[in-house]
């Protein structure tokens, strides 16, 4: 709703070339913006100039909030507006430029621009200043994490057609971030990520890069990397280094679908398909090296708590003790309702490993029951990890 204040209209032209002269003046004032019960926007004020051009006719105006308002999630700081048409006055031209907004307190600045016969009409650039992490943190919590202090910005450029399709790079960093996470100190000196994105036919793609240094937490030192990609609702990251202290974990390649929440009869499950190779860890010259596998279960939430169900399989090709190779080991479980039960196979130091364990994992006080066989250990191989 709002208030039209008066304006001038003078138009002028023929049947055969249309309008092709005059003026027109738009003036409003005390506009409100709602959807679904909720104020969006309030005072909002506009005035508007349509007048013959050289090559037809052009509308020059803006769009502006009369004062500050409270509780609203919008404020429309300043948006210029202007247009171009024929005689017929048939839009041909739009351009939203330089103009400044906030969401929620949030500041966005950027450029819109939509051509009619441009191969791909909509162009944009969208644009968040760097901003306290706090006030982002208000319209996007996380869970047991307090920021003291920190700031983040991000950009989007792209273009698209008018019934959505749209296609651009995203870039966005945190900088210089303290606060605590559960409790325990946190501290980032940047996190920054840069994407090619692309929403079409209702589904989103992206491409791109995540990067985190200078990090601790509660006391470790904190860095990790990994390239992205997002297709068809399957999510694949790549490349992966995360540095935690003394341990150290690489990864080739871990991909997954994205969950959907199946909701029946005092009951939800999210499907978690999990498929990992490459897996290197390391602390010091321990570890396990080029680790593979996946899993394939539902996690279930009910009256009784939450739990897993499904089934997987580790293989580990390597292991190292002290810069020394120990043998391999290879893994298969299965986890039901109340039960779980898990097979490991390998070789150890020479031998031959066998082991199997049955228990509810999700009930330590229960009762569970595990057996281990190793036969065939070479004493030389003992002594040299000891």
């Amino acid at each position: 709703g709002g208030t039209v204040l008066p304006g001038s209209v003078r138009i002028a032209g023929k049947a055969a070339t249309g309008v092709t002269s005059g003026q027109a003046t738009f003036a409003l004032r005390h506009g409100r913006l709602g959807k679904g019960g909720r104020m969006l926007a309030e005072a909002i004020a506009a005035d508007a100039v349509l007048a013959r051009e050289s090559t037809g006719w052009g509308l020059r105006g803006r769009v502006f909030q009369q004062g500050k308002t409270a509780g609203t999630l919008l404020d429309l700081t300043n948006i210029p507006v202007t247009a171009a048409f024929p005689n017929r006055l048939r839009p041909i031209k739009a351009d939203l430029s330089s103009f400044s907004a906030r969401i929620n307190g949030i500041p966005v600045k950027g450029d819109v621009t939509y051509q009619v016969a441009a191969p791909v009409p909509l162009t944009y650039r969208l644009e968040l200043p760097e901003v306290p992490l706090a006030v982002l943190i208000r319209s996007f919590p996380v869970k047991n994490l307090v920021v003291a202090k920190g700031s983040a910005s991000a950009s989007v450029r792209g273009s698209g057609l008018s019934h959505g399709e749209f296609r651009g790079d995203v870039i966005a960093r945190l900088s210089n971030v303290q606060g605590t996470y559960g409790g325990k100190k946190l501290a980032l000196v940047n996190l920054s990520t840069r994407a090619a994105a692309s929403f079409s036919t209702g589904k989103i793609a992206a491409t791109g890069s995540l990067k985190a240094d200078g990090g601790l937490f509660d006391g470790k030192k904190l860095a990790a990397s990994f390239a992205y990609r997002l297709v068809d609702g399957l999510v694949t990251l790549n490349g992966g280094d995360f540095a935690m202290d003394r341990t150290r974990i690489n990864f080739t390649e871990i991909s997954g679908a994205i969950p959907k929440k199946i909701s029946a009869a005092g009951e939800s499950k999210f499907p978690i398909n999990l498929r990992f190779s490459g897996i290197c860890c390391r602390q010091d010259e321990s570890g396990v090296d080029n680790l593979f596998g996946n899993l394939n279960a539902m996690l279930v939430t009910d009256a009784g708590g939450r739990r897993l169900e499904g089934d997987g399989a580790v293989t580990a090709p390597s292991l190292t003790y002290k810069g020394k190779g120990v043998g391999s080991l290879a893994a298969r479980f299965v986890l039901a309702k109340g039960k779980g039960n898990a097979t490991v196979t390998g070789k150890v130091l020479g031998g031959d490993l066998t082991a199997s364990a049955n228990g509810d994992p999700f009930a330590a006080q229960r009762a569970a029951s595990f057996t281990v066989n190793l036969a065939g250990v070479q004493g030389a191989g003992l002594t040299d990890v000891l």
